[in-house]
C-alpha cells in the first residue's frame, strides 16, 4: 500500500486510514476502513475504486471514522482508496492509499493466504489449519463444526456467501441430498458462526 504526498500535505488537516493497516492484502469482497478523527473535521468521503481517484466502488459521506465497503472485485488487481476531510465547510485535500487484492476464498484468518479446510472421515468434524508466512509455514489449527453432529453430512465446498468477508462451509446430506449452508463471520481464530445452517436445495439435480 502506499499514501501519495503530494495530495495532503503536513499543513492539511489530513484524515489518515488506519485500518485496513499498512501492507495489508485485501482478500476478500467486504472491507472495513477506520480512520483518525480530524480536530474540526465535520464530515469524511471515502472513495473506492479501481483505478486511482475512481470511484467506481464506492463513494460516500459519513460522520464517523468507519465504514464498510462490499462488493469489492478481488480479482488480483489494485484497489484504490480516498480519504478527505471536511473542516469549516470544504473538504480538505484527500490522503490517497492503494491495497492489493487477492482473492482467498479459503483464508478463513483474513491474512490473505490460503488456509487447509478438511473433514474427518469417521466423527464428520471439520477443521482448519491456518498457513501464512513464507513458504507458507503452518499458523496453528481449529475446529470449525462447534461440537456440531455431522454424521452423515459431507462437507462439499467453502465459498462467500453473505458479504462478511469470510468463507461459509456448504454441506450436503448422503442420504437425503439436502444441501446446508452454515455462514461465518467476525474476526478471530476461528471465525465465529452467525447463523444456523439454511436449506439452499432439498434435491440433487435431475441426472444426478
Amino acid at each position: 500500500m502506499f499514501q501519495s504526498t503530494d495530495a495532503c500535505s503536513l499543513q492539511d488537516a489530513c484524515a489518515q486510514v488506519a485500518s485496513p493497516a499498512l501492507g495489508t492484502t485485501l482478500s476478500g469482497s467486504l472491507a472495513a476502513f477506520s480512520w483518525n478523527p480530524v480536530s474540526g473535521g465535520t464530515e469524511y468521503q471515502l472513495t473506492v475504486g479501481t483505478t486511482a481517484g475512481g470511484s467506481d466502488i464506492f463513494i460516500g459521506t459519513t460522520t464517523g471514522t468507519s465504514q464498510t465497503v462490499n462488493f469489492i472485485p478481488c480479482t488480483g488487481g489494485t484497489i484504490y482508496v480516498q480519504l478527505a476531510a471536511e473542516v469549516n465547510g470544504s473538504f480538505q485535500p484527500a490522503s490517497d492509499y492503494s491495497y492489493a487484492c487477492k482473492s482467498a476464498i479459503g483464508d478463513f484468518n483474513g491474512d490473505g493466504l490460503q488456509d487447509l479446510l478438511w473433514q474427518n472421515n469417521t466423527t464428520g468434524q471439520v477443521n482448519v489449519n491456518y498457513y501464512g508466512g513464507a513458504g507458507p509455514q503452518p499458523q496453528g489449527s481449529a475446529v470449525l463444526n462447534n461440537g456440531w453432529d455431522l454424521a452423515g453430512w459431507r462437507l462439499v465446498g467453502a465459498a462467500e456467501f453473505d458479504g462478511s468477508g469470510t468463507p461459509d462451509l456448504v454441506y450436503q446430506n448422503t442420504q437425503t441430498r439436502q444441501v446446508n449452508v452454515n455462514y461465518y463471520g467476525g474476526a478471530g481464530r476461528p471465525p465465529s458462526s452467525v447463523g444456523p445452517a439454511s436449506v439452499v436445495a432439498s434435491t440433487p439435480p435431475t441426472g444426478r
